[in-house]
């Protein structure tokens, strides 16, 4: 897209005159190299204090493979957590767990085709010790990792059961499509993860001849943010890095350049267990030079493509908003297909069979763009939206985390993008939107689509009586729509407000009270109780809650059909509010950083919003028009049905549908309030059903709690709360959950199910659960038992047996309708060792239950939990959950918890899992291919 740039540009010269300028980069990040190549990035934040990210960033993936080495970049990444110089063995992920830190979450890695990143998150670094260590353990990551034949030989069994897992419907059709994608190149043959037989076989050689080929500090660059001194961490780098030489010769990426195609290339791909059909356009060019990422040109054109993707995607939507609309939703947007090679891309998804159709209307839609381009009330939307997206930006750059940071900084190093303050970064937007027009978007974009290296691929489900497209038809919708008399788009721009708040009543409101944590509380007169804590923990967010009793739980198994899961947040999704339809609301709140959604629970339901302090008023708007002035249109209901109804046959061949369903089924005992969506429940479920539900739901305000936390003011929130929650009716009399027995199965009950799977393999699912009060003490205790049980599954169902590549445990603890105790161990395997994984899996857990932990796994499950504790209580979610178990249960979850991680022992872990375990409540199943 960049390339047209040279041709608009003469209109304006002003802008010419710096296009190539480098755009000024963040002065709080110090951007240094040592001699050996290596660029390093360093930040002070202290949000969250005493924890820092450390990041290395190697600028290789799996597209510089050799034929001998496909998957081997990621298996390197393996590589690195099992034997470095300094930390041989498993020494490196024992010293980091040591600390708190823990595997998968805050211990982890990442390989593209392009890059791999390894990272420490939010490491503690309370001792100038961690911090050597952290740098230590990348600087063996970058140039030390041993890369033992034994480590290799014994990780290859996880890999492989890293490939089984991935290999689902997508990932296949993704492989069939990497010879269209990238023709001419050897990336055609670059799976990323490997195949089967060369993770088996391939030689320690060829996985140290990538490593040392690309693994140098001329490719790499380290980043460290956090709570750190800048000068400090500086000479660390200088000395730990400084054993590391400088290549003989510069290292260079040779990136390929995919062949260009005269005429349109169409690929049909289909799966047995693909769930829904779509339709990809993309016309290949080009990538410009990289230096121009970090200019002011690279930045205008960034923004180019940016009015272009909203506007277009805003036609879509509105489009799909229509119940009788061809598809079921379509996008356009810009991105890279590697190096060498960006993309402009079209897509459309569509119920099955009716491809056609769709991707007519998408090739419309495009020429459309070509022939007519945009409106000006189009791109001034745009605009606002644009600029309205930088001003929370700004308004959040003071209280950003950590991790906020690591994206723009990891595109800097990358792809050479530029690395702006918020503030800074505002301002040049709003001087190149003020010269950006529909009239100069309208001779641009033309030329970013062609005739020439089109690509269309169709991927879809293969099953018999399904006829999807040819090749030949595809050719034939583009020619026609090229030679077609098409229309230009007519928009009707209206500027009714949402509503008119002088005919508010509003309330008035009782004394002040102080609450919990530092909330002030109040009443309204309709029975509002009004709950609002002040934060700074995040400048650009309040939360809104508007809450009663009941929920779900209210709604009589006969209506359930139509709050089903599924159709219930595709109706949401489409729904609008009051008198105004989905389209015509996001249109009214262009440049709102808002969001609003009614929500109904289990055993609650209400409102909930959220939106920056400057459009606070809004989100209040929405709620009291949610409540107070309901909205129900058969045509927005029944755009969620065709969705569904669309992918609903093709689930029935879904490994992972069919497991969800069965969990649902036996666990439950085919209780019919959970129910699994079906065929069924779509005929039952209906727009009158919603209507009388939600009406009966949100009868009044009586008896519901607003809780509003995050930057405000009490005596400026007040006022907004009394005129638009305060005029909603107060109604009928405060409502109540009901105890529906909605229990899982009692007793030892074990299942399993032979289903057809394209990818052969077992996933089981164990659950033990018990009747137990519930305490905050007793769930520490509990989620103590599975930080302790993940240890020990990596070490052996992972490591030992390298049967499984990420096993899982959960834990449940409701407090509604009483109190009850559930631990889930989840995990994949092959077939052949299905048995025995099965049995380990039970057996290390009564072993764990009859003989307790070590005091290695207890020192680092204290460690980790006590470093949640300060990392928690900067959210205003952490608040807000905190504010509605103490309003509804009396329970000081922040204290309490607290005080439960301080006070835990060995023993009282143990004692609590035997409690669970004692009930013989244990549920098993177990899903594996027919053909096995």
């Amino acid at each position: 897209m960049k390339k047209f740039f040279l041709s608009i540009a003469t209109f304006f010269v002003a802008f010419l005159a710096v296009a190539q300028t480098p755009l000024p980069v963040d002065t709080a990040v110090r951007i240094g190299k040592l001699d050996n190549g290596l660029t390093y990035y360093i930040l002070h934040n202290s949000q969250p204090a005493q924890r820092a990210e450390f990041y290395l960033a190697t600028n290789v993936g799996a597209f510089q493979e050799t034929d001998d080495q496909d998957g081997l970049a990621h298996f390197l990444e393996h590589m690195c957590f099992n034997g470095t110089k300094n930390f041989p063995g498993k020494e490196l992920l024992n010293y980091l767990q040591n600390i708190g830190a823990e595997f998968g979450r805050n211990i982890n890695a990442s390989t593209g085709f392009e890059q791999t990143t390894y990272m420490l998150n939010n490491i503690p670094v309370v001792r100038e010790g961690i911090i050597d260590s952290c740098l230590l353990v990348m600087h063996d990551y970058s140039h030390f990792v041993n890369c033992d034949q034994d480590e290799i030989d014994s990780e290859r069994g996880v890999i492989l059961e890293e490939r089984r897992a991935r290999r689902n419907a997508g990932w296949r059709m993704f492989e069939k499509s990497l010879p269209i994608l990238y023709q001419g190149t050897p990336y055609v043959n670059r799976t990323l993860i490997g195949g089967e037989e060369q993770l088996k076989t391939f030689k320690r050689e060829s996985l140290v001849n990538f490593y040392q080929t690309w693994y140098k500090p001329d490719m790499q660059a380290l980043i460290v943010v956090g709570d750190i001194d800048v000068d400090q961490i500086e000479a660390k780098i200088k000395s730990t890095f400084a054993d590391i030489e400088k290549p003989a010769t510069p290292t260079v990426k040779v990136n390929h350049k995919v062949a260009d195609n005269e005429k349109p290339i169409v690929a049909i791909i289909t799966d047995p267990e693909a769930v829904s059909s779509s339709f990809e356009i993309m016309w290949k060019s080009e990538a410009d030079p990289i230096e121009l990422n970090g200019t002011a040109e690279g930045y205008f054109m960034d923004m180019i493509e940016a009015y272009v993707t909203l506007i277009m995607n805003e036609r879509f939507e509105e489009i799909a908003s229509k119940p009788d609309a061809p598809f079921i939703g379509a996008s356009f947007g810009f991105s890279s297909l590697c190096n060498s090679t960006d993309e402009v891309q079209g897509s459309v998804r569509f119920k099955d069979g009716e491809g056609i159709k769709a991707l007519k209307t998408l090739a419309i839609e495009i020429e459309k763009m070509k022939r007519f381009g945009f409106t000006d009330a189009e791109v001034e939307r745009a605009k606002t939206n644009i600029i309205s997206s930088l001003e929370k930006d700004v308004e959040a750059a003071p209280t950003r985390k950590n991790d906020d940071f690591i994206d723009a900084i990891l595109e800097n190093f990358f792809f050479k993008k530029y690395l702006l303050d918020p503030a800074v970064e505002l301002q040049i937007a709003n001087a190149i939107c003020g010269q950006i027009s529909a009239a100069m978007l309208n001779q641009i974009v033309p030329q970013a689509v062609t005739d020439e290296n089109m690509l269309v691929i169709f991927n879809g489900p293969e099953k018999e009586g399904l006829v999807n497209p040819t090749e030949q038809e595809v050719l034939n919708v583009l020619a026609e729509v090229k030679d077609a008399d098409i229309e230009a788009n007519v928009e009707e721009v209206s500027n009714e407000p949402l509503l008119d708040p002088t005919t508010l009543q509003g309330a008035t409101s009782s004394d002040m009270k102080q609450g919990q944590f530092g909330a002030t509380e109040w009443m309204l007169s309709n029975g509002v109780k009004v709950v609002v804590l002040p934060t700074q923990h995040k400048k650009n967010e309040v939360l809104v809650r508007l809450v009663k009793k009941g929920g779900r739980s209210l709604i009589e198994t006969a209506d359930l059909a139509s709050f089903d899961d599924n159709l219930w947040a595709l109706y949401l999704s489409n729904k609008g509010v009051s008198k105004f339809s989905n389209t015509q609301l996001k249109k009214m709140l262009t440049g709102k950083q808002v969001s609003c959604d009614p929500q109904i629970g289990d055993f609650n339901h209400g409102i909930v919003a959220e939106s920056t302090p400057k459009d606070l008023e809004t989100a209040f708007q929405l709620v009291y028009l949610n409540f107070a002035d309901q909205r129900f249109s058969e045509d927005e209901y029944q755009i969620g049905v065709n969705n569904i109804s669309a992918i609903l046959p093709n689930l029935a061949t879904n490994p992972q549908f069919q497991l969800m369903k069965l969990l649902n089924d036996n666990m439950y005992n085919n209780n019919p309030r959970k129910e699994t969506i079906n065929e069924e429940i779509i005929k039952n479920a209906n727009i009158a059903t919603i209507e009388r539900v939600y009406k009966a739901l949100y009868n009044g305000a009586d008896g519901a709690t607003l809780y509003v936390v995050g930057n405000v003011t009490v005596d400026d929130v007040k006022p907004l709360i009394e005129k638009y929650i305060g005029s909603i009716p107060k109604g009928g009399a405060a409502t109540n959950w009901i105890d529906r027995h909605e229990d899982a199965v009692k007793g030892n009950v074990s299942k399993k199910e032979l289903i057809s799977m394209t990818t052969p393999k077992s996933t089981v699912v164990q659950v033990y659960s018990a009747d137990i009060p519930y305490t905050v003490k007793g769930e520490v205790l509990l989620d103590m038992s599975k930080y302790v049980l993940d240890m020990v599954y990596v070490a052996t169902l992972r490591e030992s047996e390298g049967g499984t590549y990420s096993p899982q445990t959960m834990i449940e603890f409701e407090n509604l309708p009483s109190g009850k105790a559930y631990l889930y161990v989840i995990f994949e395997t092959n077939t052949d060792q299905e048995q025995s994984l099965v049995k380990m899996a039970k057996d290390e857990l009564n072993k764990l239950a009859k003989n307790g932990m070590t005091d290695e796994q207890f020192t680092r499950t204290i460690e980790n939990f006590k470093k949640n504790i300060p990392e928690n209580r900067i959210s205003n979610r952490y608040w807000m959950r905190n504010l509605t178990r103490w309003n509804n249960f009396n329970i000081n979850y922040d204290s309490d918890y607290e005080a439960a991680v301080n006070g835990a022992t060995k023993e009282e872990i143990i004692s609590f899992l035997n409690s669970v375990l004692k009930q013989g409540n244990a549920f098993e199943l177990i899903i594996a291919p027919k053909d096995k």
